[in-house]
Formats: C-alpha cells, structure tokens, sequence
C-alpha cells in the first residue's frame, strides 16, 4: 500500500479537499502501515509471515546509541551495531555489489582485494604467486632496507628454485626452467669479488671401466680407480669450465680430450693429478702432478 496523503483543498474551507471521516481513514491508513513495520502489526498488503521491525531490530536513544538486530530465533542472544563517538563527519559507504563484511579481529577468505602500501606482520601464505612486478621488486627489512632485489627480464623462461632440507641434508639453490641445459650465475659488483666462508666440495664421479670412458662434463671432479690401464674421452666444455682429474687406480690413465691445445693425451699414473681448462676452443693443462703430454 502507497502512501495516503490528505487533500487539504485549495485554500481555507473551500469545500475542496477531504472530508473529515476521508482524511481520518488515510491517516489510519497510514499509521497502519508504519505499524505493520514497527509496531508488530500486519497490514493487508504486507505478507502475514513477514517479520516485523521491531521483533527483529531495536534503536536505542541511549549516549551510545545503537541498533541491535535479533536472528531469526528470539532469544537471548543478538548484534549489535555501534557507533565510537565521532571527532567528525564520518561516512560508511557500501559499494554496489553483494558479499560479506569483513571485520578486524574475524578469520576470513578473501578474494579478488587489491591491497595498497600495507603492513602485513608475520603472514602466513600458502602457495604465493606475486605477479604484476612490472620492474621487479625488493623484499626489506624491518627498518625499510633492502635485503633482496628482484629483477624482471622480459619472456623469461628459466629462474632458481630454493629447497629447505631435513636432518643431515643441505638445503639447495637449484637453476630450473624450460631450456634443457640452464646454467647458474653468481656476479659481485664492480671489483668485489665472490667469497665462500667456507671449505667448498666439488662434486665427483669415479670412473674405472677404461674402455674410452667418457669423463663427466657436469660434474667439475672425476676420480679414476681402474688397477689395470685404460683410456678415457673428455667431450668439449664450455669456455672457462675447469676439470679436475684424480687417478688413484694403480693402473696408467691416458685421457683424449677432443681437443687438446698442449696436445693428443695426458696420461697419469697413479696418484697424479691434472687440471684442465677449456679456452672456447681447446682444454689447456692448468696444472699437473706428474701427467705426461703427448
């Protein structure tokens, strides 16, 4: 039902407007409609099952003032909408569009939220994926200075995975990505140079078949333990990859690298070691305990 309004006439006692009994029913009207709201009353046009105002919600007048809204059980429990004191003209804008309030102190999901210069204390996240770094990024410390930098390179298919570890084993830095073959780069700044505090281990292979074995390429140490002779093949590096070889096997190493700039062969007896280097073309002897060059 629409509101009744009171035809008060043209002007005074003209004869125009309402009588007294019409005027009185549209005021009954009227009222009665409010109360089918607020006072617990249903008007005909409203729903008998609807429930009324004030069954649902109270305003207080109260200092605080407040609303409070009862479920949809009466009971001894309910919610209570309230207001700080203002220092100022506030506003609380809805936007235009459905979901839930999310408050300070409740746990939540959210998504889709875009969030501005925030402050987040010791997050917890599952499976981060931080995107849109247009430039890269920079991860701080607690006093705003850098720690790690992130730099974009534009189609970018390869990057370094970090792997925690359990009891008795090192965690790893590992290159990944889609080419076959990715290399890991480690470059100080100016004349710095690059320190390990510690003792560092090449990672070796033990070879000792000598049928024209073929020595790793991956792997920088390689230790030969055949007792008897026997020859072994080193494929080319690339430009600056360095190889060691050990042979503690009481048999002659003779080693064919597949371009060699000192010669045909190195062969080591035992306990004679040779380093190699591959100058982008041939492997040059660094360094040798007792290997002769043929």
């Amino acid at each position: 039902m629409g509101k009744s309004v009171i035809n008060n006439g043209s002007s005074a006692n003209d004869g125009t407007g309402d009588t007294l009994r019409a005027a009185a029913t549209k005021i009954n009207n009227n009222f009665t409609e409010i109360y089918a709201v607020l006072g617990g009353k249903t008007a005909t046009d409203l729903s008998a099952s609807a429930a009324t105002l004030t069954t649902k919600i109270t305003l207080s007048d109260s200092a605080t003032g407040l609303i409070r809204f009862e479920g949809t059980t009466a009971d001894a429990h309910e919610t209570t909408l309230q207001v700080v004191e203002p220092t100022g003209d506030r506003q609380i804008v809805f936007p235009n569009a459905s979901g839930n309030v999310v408050l300070d102190s409740s746990t939540n999901t959210l998504t889709n939220k875009t969030l501005t210069s925030p402050t987040v204390n010791t997050p917890t996240i599952n499976a981060p994926k931080i995107s849109g770094l247009s430039g890269g990024g920079v991860l701080q410390d607690s006093s705003g200075n850098e720690v790690l930098e992130l730099t974009k390179t534009a189609s970018a298919v390869n990057h370094i995975n970090l792997t925690n570890n359990a009891t008795s084993n090192n965690p790893k830095i590992t290159a990944k990505g889609g080419d076959t073959n990715v290399g890991l780069e480690l470059e100080a700044k100016g004349t710095g140079k690059i320190i390990l505090n510690n003792s560092h281990v090449l990672k070796q292979e033990t070879v000792n078949t000598g049928s024209n074995e073929a020595l790793s390429l991956l792997l920088p140490f390689t230790e030969i333990t055949k007792g008897t002779a026997g020859t072994y093949s080193i494929a080319d590096g690339v430009a600056g990859q360095v190889k060691y070889v050990v042979n503690s096997g009481a048999g002659n190493a003779v080693i064919t690298p597949a371009n060699f700039g000192a010669g045909t062969t190195l062969t080591l007896q035992q306990n004679e070691t040779g380093t190699l280097i591959f100058d982008g073309t041939n492997w040059q002897i660094l360094a040798t305990y007792g290997g002769a060059v043929a």
